[in-house]
């Protein structure tokens, strides 16, 4: 039971979730309701780093309007933590999916975006990608890395129809996809993109494949929704 979590983070092999509770302490609980363990006092979740490693904020102290953190690497099978000042005080990031590397917001050389290596400790910049919403954050599905790095792919819903893009890491280079006429989406680590017509609630929910050219009407729903993998 998670009842009144937030922060939820899906482990690489979706078998456990990390989540801060109301009384601000990181939780690990299975995803099949077997355990649920108190691992820290004051913690926010902010990734998992492979199977048994969590980057989390530490430290925790909430303002009106500010959030300030230490975020460290704990591995979960040894009991070890390791600072990582890079992401401390609410740096964003979108995790790879096999907790390699994170895109993150960044003015690295002019550029909105870079992805950052954990093993290297590398930025990388990706000039030209412009992730954006309708408001000043930007919303979480809006940006997805794939399951080997490779590739960032990001939506701008900042005019309509919302535009696709893809971010080639080890080349810069960018792709446009293509548009979807919605706000509430969310992109898969292959690229796919699902997404609400707007319109009437409830809405349609398509499954898009922009680099093929295919729109599935898989059912109807409402609010923001997430891709995760499966154990």
């Amino acid at each position: 039971d998670a009842a009144g979590a937030f922060s939820p983070k899906w482990s690489t092999d979706g078998s456990r979730i990390a989540y801060m509770s109301e009384d601000y302490s990181l939780h690990i609980a299975d995803v099949h309701g077997d355990s649920n363990s108190v691992l820290e006092k004051n913690a926010l979740p902010l990734a998992w780093l492979g199977e048994n490693k969590l980057l989390a904020g530490l430290a925790l102290e909430l303002g009106e309007f500010t959030m300030t953190y230490d975020a460290y690497v704990m591995d979960l099978s040894t009991g070890d933590r390791e600072p990582l000042p890079y992401f401390d005080d609410g740096r964003r990031l979108w995790m790879a999916p096999n907790g390699k590397s994170a895109a993150v917001a960044s003015g690295t050389g002019g550029a909105l975006m870079a992805v950052y290596n954990f093993a290297s400790g590398e930025e990388r910049p990706l000039p030209g990608l412009a992730p954006g919403g309708g408001s000043e954050a930007i919303p979480d599905h809006y940006i997805e890395v794939s399951w080997d790095g490779s590739y960032v792919y990001a939506a701008n819903a900042l005019s309509q129809p919302t535009t696709i893009d893809r971010s080639d890491v080890r080349t810069a280079e960018l792709t446009h996809l293509g548009t979807v006429p919605a706000y509430l989406l969310a992109i898969s680590g292959e690229g796919l993109v699902a997404w609400l017509a707007a319109g009437g609630i409830p809405e349609t929910l398509t499954i898009s494949d922009l680099e093929q050219g295919s729109h599935v009407e898989v059912g109807q729903g409402y609010g923001d929704m997430a891709w995760r993998p499966l154990p």
